[in-house]
């Protein structure tokens, strides 16, 4: 996909078009606010003149990177018309829309970006169901840089071992221990926990002890990748 420019701060065309049709939408980019921009709620009290100042640019920055996904996003459906008219077509669509844009506003994380145009994309148009692409568009949301490294670290650690062992090497082959995990991170057991819990959450990587779930051993020393996960690398890391 050719790179799309960086539209200038005050551009916010296709974000007002959304909004047009369907204001909740766009109520925390828009309509809101600057509170409603950065947290979800109204604002309580007048800001300091640093406060607002410092606001502004948050503001600013986060304009820029939904306005980016959504003309990313449009441009792969043919355009921003076609796709304007399709986000807010029915409330599935919409809801994909809103969730999209509250996750572009959150990351800094340009794959992310990339992957949440590809995500709304393809589910406006049909190509992905709303609720597989809901589902997507959380998982991306929910993870940052260290997430996706151990996303990737288990993943390739699956790929290199091929398919030809039987059951249980089968089981230890495809997997990767938490403690290898660690090492390679350079991260104490708390960061890794943390991290590979988040991951097990959205169902991007599933313990596994023994050969076992962990519903069936009641804990986890190792983890493999889903299918759910290889997704999301694969979006991640698109070009």
């Amino acid at each position: 996909m050719a790179e799309t420019e960086t539209p200038e701060p005050g551009d916010r065309s296709l974000l007002r078009r959304i909004a047009d049709v369907a204001p909740a939408v766009a109520a925390s980019t828009i309509t809101g606010g600057a509170d409603l921009a950065l947290f979800g709620s109204p604002s309580v009290g007048a800001m300091t003149p640093l406060a607002e100042v410092v606001v502004e640019k948050v503001v600013e920055a986060r304009l820029k990177r939904q306005q980016r996904m959504l003309e990313q996003a449009a441009e792969q459906v043919g355009g921003v018309d076609r796709f304007a008219k399709l986000a807010t077509a029915d409330d599935g669509r919409l809801e994909l829309t809103a969730r999209s844009i509250e996750a572009a506003r959150r990351t800094t994380r340009e794959e992310k970006i990339r992957a949440l145009a590809r995500v709304l994309a393809n589910g406006v148009d049909g190509h992905a169901s709303i609720d597989y692409s809901q589902i997507l568009a959380g998982a991306i949301d929910s993870i940052e840089g260290p997430h996706i490294q151990v996303l990737a670290m288990v993943r390739d650690h699956a790929n290199t071992q091929g398919g030809d062992f039987p059951p249980p090497d089968r089981a230890m082959s495809m997997t990767l221990e938490t403690g290898i995990i660690a090492a390679r991170m350079k991260s104490d057991m708390a960061v890794v926990g943390s991290v590979l819990q988040a991951l097990s959450r959205q169902n991007l990587i599933e313990p596994v002890q023994g050969g076992l779930t962990y519903e069936q051993w009641g804990g986890a020393d190792r983890w493999a990748i889903t299918q759910l996960g290889r997704q999301c690398l694969t979006l991640l890391e698109a070009a």
